[in-house]
């Protein structure tokens, strides 16, 4: 075993304590007699992940040993005859499971993520290779090696004289044993990532096209396919005559095993990629926002669930009562498999990959940091510090007990409320408060921090609140490093509800917000808690709610926690802000309020509260079957109506209350909840925005309907987790699961951005702001391009702006700032609604336009001046029978067009010289690059031009395929990505034979043909158009991503920086980023050559394609490949 260094580890203790603890001790004895194991993916082969007769700790733990592999571990660990298996970037490894000494290690089969398969003294597993192998476990010696058509990340089900396995070609093999010989393959219509299980003859096994197939174990035959209508990566487990998986929309299905009838369904909040674990009448699984959830197997109904603080993508495993997961977070978690109480947890290395396998009171687990941790009982537990965290029946603390600067307010605990009140009136909601104020009770202005403490629970549900002013508590802490100064005289000055206004815009388009380079300026970080909630703001002071369910107040410019409430509350709302106070929802229902004039107090039991706005006078409240409006100051309540159904999501604007439960939308009247229209929806996760129009956003549609009778406008087909948008300058910003997109007032794209955002948009200024795995990022609203990216480690709600300050929840626990300088500020009133006369209407009739003087940044949308352009053009062209606007920004326009004696019922796509752009150089270079084009576009690679014109402007019109690729590539395979990039190089090295250069290859301008039934070709398009009449106008390139080190001097485009552009965009195709990404500075980032390798992009690419795209991207053009073709030959050699 290698020594390492020691690295950060941190022991939780029941509940709030976290302690540091160093390896110690020795590891289980080899001399033990083998009656506990963990043999395979799952434990058994139903994949339950519950091993009954296993044993695990029953406290907290220490590390007893460490080895580094030196690489990421990809692979969970099995555990037999007293050796580790489980597979890294280098092949399989095997560990002695005393002290964790390699054993033997199998290179060959290179980057392996699949868990391998112990049995009968054989290792069986499959690798990115393609390859499915047969291993002798005692030495690694190989007994015979099966050959898919994909890679393997599926781990093997191994019984019944059979090794059963899918694969990234969208098959489910069945292989012989004891010499790999097919036994028979099952076809589906995707990926296979997903791991088989198998129980009474039968294999059950989802895959990427949405589905769950049954299969004949004797010879493959399909018994049933179930479709969940999303791709499926959770593995199935099988139990009590019911199949268990979840699928990437976040819906958890239990399904008959007879015929695959729905049992019953549960939606989470999130991805579920975890594979559930089954075991003691309950489902166990984790999904994407960090909880984990156990749920009725009867049901579904939910026993418990608990938020970890990070993304649970691992599958959890129970044994001993307890359930075993690891989050994104850095941390193993353990809960009481009957209530969810946490039993302890520790701080490793990530453990996003990896499921612990539990044998002989021992846990094993890999991290993505390289390292296999052995984790056993402590010797010795130290005593945990942090607060006692009171439960419901926990009496009131006494006035001398408190801190000498909170005052309570006293009162009996008996009857039906305090002195001065008369309790509460469960028909109307009613509370009578306190009839005086304490004398301690200072009065006037506050000028530190007033929240909300509890000092009892009394009759009918109500909690009396008891007022404080504290300058600091000591069991939290800020960090801050050398930072721009935060500034909140300037900008936004409040963020009073998530969505920024109760009609949840989210966004603020006339103040400028931060738009360069910024730093981070504090964190602030409960010692013993994490917070949970997107935050709040007012006044300079930030409200947030954390897991343990205490609301926090926090000083925007120093970062300091300066108040705290101890709600415990559950599953809480984000802090909402009104005039009155701060309000907050949770799944005991209680709406808790704190009010900063007459010492208004109060708390109302209501059956869970899901969603929460104030508006005007009153406070909207969305829960189980009803929608309630209550007023802000009293908590009367002023109306009632009952829904059918959870409200998930609500929006207000002057006079409608607009509601979304998991199936319908709802219009009520605002003053007494009379109901105006009920429509259907569909797709999960609601969320709704209210502006001209309602725009109600799914993780599967984007629905525009009219505000007043629900009729359904347009609807946009999509694909998210991330369901709010926001709306601002004449536009719809969104994130879809690989990219952030604006849509213009018709529903058209103006562009989108490839990032996996992990939060909804914001829009401040003319900036976009998300959130990723790994970075803040801005947007220029205008375009689409990059202001800046801020690393940070995953954040995890959407950004709140104020003042030139950024506020987020980050994966650290912590509620992170970052400062920059503010924008400019906004010169005219911009537009923020969507016009419901332009949505629903054919081109002709819409009469949506924007008001004189308005500022419409959407680059690329059309509006009317901007259709008229494209209409003159058809009208005055004899060939083109209709256009319409895509880009009008540069010298050459795009438009949509069909030709007047087109064949086929669709579009094609034109490029037209810009109306302004009528000099004769700009006119015979658009002319003499659009004839080359055509004269090689008979290749199969190369887009095909239809014809070129003169009239009424110089123009190409060609056949742009079944679409852009970026609209065809995230469902793609890396292989299939790899012919897309061997079509690329053809295309270059064609027109290369011509002595064409294309100079400016980049995404958008590659097409997607089918040339037969099943053969799908990457065609290229443009071929120097753009940079062709810019270089007549004296005008420089404009700068990309793609953008060649040479082209920054303005030097001509040749071979080589084809070569270098081919290298760029197959960075983008293998990876889904583009170039220089995380640059500061783009240009510099050109120059310097500061590139990302791409293996750490996407973890399963060869690192010898580093090599090839670094050669591709040489500074040097006489060090890159010498053609096309050596790019993709070498491509091809180091995916191997």
């Amino acid at each position: 075993m290698k020594e390492c260094p020691k690295s950060r580890r941190s022991v939780l203790q029941t509940v709030a304590g976290i302690g540091t603890i160093g390896a110690v001790g020795t590891g289980v004895g080899t001399g033990q007699t083998e009656t506990e194991s963990w043999p395979q993916f799952g434990y058994g082969v139903a994949n339950s992940g519950h091993a009954p007769e296993n044993s695990g700790p029953e406290s907290a733990v220490e590390e007893q040993w460490l080895t580094m592999t030196y690489d990421r571990v990809l692979s969970s660990i099995t555990v037999e005859n007293g050796k580790l298996y489980f597979g890294n970037r280098h092949g399989l490894y095997v560990l002695d499971n005393s002290d964790g000494s390699k054993e033997w290690d199998f290179a060959e089969a290179g980057i392996v993520s699949s868990t391998p398969a112990v049995v009968d003294g054989s290792v069986y597993f499959g690798s990115h290779d393609n390859h499915v192998y047969a291993l002798d476990a005692s030495d690694g010696s190989q007994q015979w090696t099966y050959e898919t058509g994909d890679y393997v990340y599926s781990s093997p089900v191994v019984q019944d004289g059979m090794v059963v396995v899918g694969s990234g070609d969208g098959n489910v093999y069945a292989i012989n044993p004891s010499n790999g010989r097919e036994l028979w393959s099952a076809q589906t219509s995707g990926p296979v990532n997903a791991s088989p299980a198998l129980a009474d003859g039968t294999i059950y096994i989802g895959s990427r096209d949405g589905n769950v197939y049954a299969l004949d174990a004797d010879d493959g035959a399909k018994n049933w396919t179930f479709e969940t209508g999303s791709g499926i990566d959770s593995s199935p487990a099988v139990g009590d005559r019911q199949v268990y998986v979840g699928n990437r929309d976040g819906t958890m299905y239990a399904l008959s095993t007879d015929d695959g009838s729905r049992e019953w369904t549960t939606v989470t909040r999130g991805t579920i990629k975890s594979s559930p674990a089954v075991a003691y009448n309950s489902v166990y699984v984790g999904n994407g926002d960090g909880t984990i959830y156990a749920l009725n197997t009867r049901d579904g109904t939910e026993r418990w669930s608990v938020g970890t603080g990070s993304a649970v993508d691992t599958s959890p495993v129970v044994v001993d009562g307890s359930v075993y997961v690891g989050n994104a977070d850095d941390r193993l978690l353990v809960y009481d498999r009957n209530t969810g109480d946490i039993q302890w947890g520790i701080d490793i290395g990530l453990v996003t990959n990896t499921s612990p396998a539990v044998v002989y009171d021992t846990v094993y687990v890999g991290g993505t940091d390289g390292n296999v941790y052995a984790l056993r009982e402590q010797s010795e537990v130290s005593e945990p510090f942090g607060r006692d965290v009171p439960t419901p029946d926990s009496p009131p603390p006494e006035p001398d007990s408190l801190p000498p600067t909170v005052t309570a307010i006293s009162g009996s605990t008996e009857g039906t409320g305090p002195q001065g009140s008369t309790g509460s009136n469960p028909d109307t909601n009613q509370v009578q408060t306190p009839a005086e104020a304490t004398d301690s009770d200072p009065g006037g202005p506050l000028t530190i921090v007033e929240y909300l403490g509890l000092a009892g629970i009394i009759g009918g549900g109500v909690y009396v609140a008891a007022r404080a002013y504290i300058n600091s508590i000591d069991s939290y802490t800020s960090t801050s490093d050398e930072s721009l100064a935060i500034d909140l005289d300037a900008g936004v000055s409040s963020w009073l509800v998530s969505g920024a206004y109760s009609n949840r815009s989210a966004s603020v388009p006339t103040e400028p917000g931060p738009a360069t380079a910024p730093t981070t300026a504090w964190k602030a970080l409960p010692e013993d808690d994490v917070v949970a909630t997107e935050p709040t703001v007012m006044g300079g002071i930030a409200y947030v709610v954390t897991e343990s369910g205490d609301l926090l107040s926090i000083d925007v410019e120093s970062g300091d926690i300066q108040g705290r409430t101890e709600l415990d509350i559950e599953d809480p709302t984000q802090p909402v802000i009104a005039e009155e106070g701060v309000f907050v929802g949770c799944e005991q229902g209680i709406v808790v309020l704190t009010v900063q004039n007459d010492d208004v107090y109060w708390g109302i039991d209501i059956d869970r509260v899901t969603s929460l706005l104030a508006s005007g006078d009153a406070l909207c409240v969305g829960c189980d079957n009803s929608i309630q409006s209550l007023e802000l100051k009293t908590g009367n309540k002023k109306w009632q109506t009952v829904v059918d159904g959870i409200v998930v999501s609500t929006a207000v604007d002057e006079d409608t209350v607009y509601a979304a439960t998991t199936t319908t939308v709802i219009a009520l009247d605002r003053t007494d909840g009379g109901q105006r229209w009920v429509e259907d929806h569909q797709g999960h996760r609601p969320s709704l925005t209210i502006e001209d129009v309602l725009v109600v956003s799914t993780q599967q549609t984007l629905s525009f309907r009219d505000p007043d009778t629900g009729v359904e406008l347009e609807r946009k087909v999509t694909k998210t987790q991330q369901t709010p948008v926001a709306l601002a300058h004449n536009c719809l910003y969104h994130v879809t699961e690989s990219t952030v997109r604006a849509l213009n007032s018709e529903g058209e794209e103006v562009w989108q951005k490839p990032l996996d955002a992990t939060t909804p948009p914001v829009v401040v200024g003319k900036t976009v702001y998300v959130g990723t795995d790994s970075d803040l990022v801005a947007l220029d609203a205008t375009n689409g391009e990059y202001r800046f990216t801020h690393e940070l480690h995953r954040v995890q709600s959407r950004p709140v702006v104020v003042g030139n300050t950024i506020l987020c929840r980050t994966a650290d626990g912590a509620l992170t700032a970052i400062s920059g300088e503010l924008g400019e500020q906004p010169t005219s009133p911009p537009k923020t609604s969507l016009e419901k006369e332009e949505l629903g209407t054919d081109s002709d009739d819409r009469t949506g336009s924007l008001a004189d003087g308005q500022d419409d940044v959407s680059a690329t949308g059309t509006d009317r001046s901007r259709d008229t352009i494209a209409t003159a053009f058809s009208r005055d062209c004899g060939r083109i029978a209709s256009a319409r606007v895509v880009d009008d920004t540069g010298p050459v326009h795009v438009y949509d067009g069909r030709f007047v004696d087109s064949q086929v019922d669709k579009n094609h796509r034109i490029y037209a010289l810009a109306t302004d752009c009528n000099q004769d150089a700009a006119v015979t270079a658009f002319l003499n690059t659009a004839r080359q084009w055509r004269g090689i576009s008979k290749n199969t690679y190369i887009t095909s031009v239809i014809d070129v014109g003169e009239e009424p402007r110089p123009w190409v019109g060609f056949d742009p395929g079944i679409g852009h690729l970026d609209d065809q590539l995230e469902p793609l395979s890396i292989a299939e990505r790899v012919e897309i990039i061997t079509d690329l190089a053809e295309a270059i090295r064609t027109a290369g034979m011509y002595n064409v250069v294309h100079g400016a290859l980049r995404p958008e301008v590659i097409y997607y043909s089918h040339r037969g039934e099943n053969d799908r070709t990457a065609t290229v398009a443009d071929w120097g158009l753009q940079s062709a009449v810019q270089r007549t106008m004296g005008d420089a390139q404009a700068l990309t991503p793609y953008t060649a080190p040479e082209q920054l001097n303005s030097e001509n485009s040749n071979n080589q920086t084809d070569v270098y552009r081919l290298g760029a965009v197959a960075y983008y195709i293998l990876t889904g980023n583009e170039p220089f990404s995380d640059a500061t500075q783009l240009r510099a980032g050109i120059r310097n050559g500061d590139l990302t390798a791409p293996s750490e992009r996407t973890p399963s690419l060869p690192p010898d394609v580093d090599d090839v795209i670094a050669t591709a991207m040489a500074d040097d053009p006489e060090q890159r490949f010498a053609s096309p073709y050596d790019l993709k030959r070498q491509l091809r050699a180091a995916m191997r």
